[in-house]
């Protein structure tokens, strides 16, 4: 899910997206967020074209909402307070949208990676423990 409204970035970051998604709705009203079923969406990319809404409360609610979701949050300008709220909210990915086009295949690869993981199985990591060798 996309939070922001239309324009030529949006519909850049929609490209990237369709390459992972095979739906993408795109929430420009965010009065709306509560007239969605909670915890719908695996990945939510919010964007600053919704202006000055993006503050604790608006982080708060989505992450309500969407509490397994990864966040991305794609701006162009950002104060240190708005950018604290956002990193407190949990995001994933907090860049521009120039460093979002550069990466985005490794950032979304990042966000569904734990998502195909079997979920009737313990999440399991990479890592293996190495067996010590004994000493003849």
């Amino acid at each position: 899910m996309i939070i922001g409204k239309t324009n030529h970035k949006i519909d850049l970051l929609k490209r990237h997206l369709a390459e992972y998604f095979s739906k993408i709705d795109l929430l420009s009203d965010p009065g709306q967020l509560n007239l969605l079923t909670a915890d719908s969406h695996s990945v939510v990319v919010v964007t600053d074209t919704l202006g000055d809404v993006l503050n604790y409360d608006f982080f708060v609610n989505l992450r309500s909402l969407h509490p397994r979701a990864r966040l991305l949050c794609l701006v162009d300008r950002i104060s240190r307070e708005t950018e604290k709220t956002m990193r407190s909210a949990g995001l994933l990915f907090l860049g521009s949208y120039d460093h979002f086009d550069d990466c985005y295949g490794s950032v979304l690869q990042t966000a569904l990676w734990p998502q195909k993981a079997n979920k009737h199985q313990p999440y399991q990591t990479a890592n293996k423990t190495l067996k010590a060798k004994r000493a003849t």
